[in-house]
């Protein structure tokens, strides 16, 4: 049975819809030395969002990669409900005001995409973590209707598990405040990471 609740945001509606059994591909794991960076388990659902441009992100501090420093960003996952109308990955170095700061890479992917999927993007360009930098991953992605595209956990939200920007209003925000907490979920964003 397929159950939606749906929640203002902003001036338009999003949902969560019920998860769907992910028949296509497994979990993302990654061997040593390899790491799997990310901030949220099992994909749960995809929020319903109005047709519009938006990116989710995830936010990995300084602190955070302070152990891979000199490393490199070697791919990226990211789970896939419905798929959109153009998708874009994009790896952001540092921050502006709360804000991702230098866009450091971004890529085409919708090509590479698979419904209701985990989907997995080998980076094309090196991409190396510099000490006491903060990095931002990004799914980037527009629609011209109500879709639910980028998946989500069941929460409850890391501090930097749920950025989304909306570009109906274009600002970055927590989905958490943008729903006044009645989404409460960590994007399935996963990067990989090489030491």
């Amino acid at each position: 049975m397929n159950t939606r609740m749906t929640l203002p945001l902003a001036f338009a509606v999003l949902s969560l819809a019920a998860c769907k059994p992910d028949p296509v591909t497994p979990e993302p794991r990654v061997d040593p030395p390899l790491v799997l960076l990310s901030y949220d388990a099992s994909n749960q659902s995809a929020p319903l969002l109005p047709g519009g441009s938006y990116e989710g992100a995830i936010r990995l501090s300084a602190l955070r990669l302070s152990p891979f420093a000199g490393g490199t960003l070697q791919d990226v996952y990211v789970y896939i409900q419905d798929l959109p109308a153009s998708a874009t990955l994009k790896i952001y170095r540092g921050a502006v005001a709360g804000t991702p700061g230098e866009l450091v890479y971004s890529e085409p992917v919708f090509e590479e995409l698979t419904a209701n999927s985990w989907n997995q993007h080998v980076l094309k360009r090196t991409v190396v973590l510099e000490d006491n930098t903060e990095y931002w991953i990004a799914f980037s992605f527009a629609h011209s209707r109500p879709q639910s595209v980028l998946g989500c956990d069941p929460g409850p939200a890391s501090v930097d598990g749920d950025w989304m920007f909306d570009g109906a209003d274009g600002q970055w925000r927590p989905l958490v405040l943008r729903t006044s907490g009645q989404i409460d979920i960590n994007w399935n964003i996963r990067a990989v990471v090489n030491p």
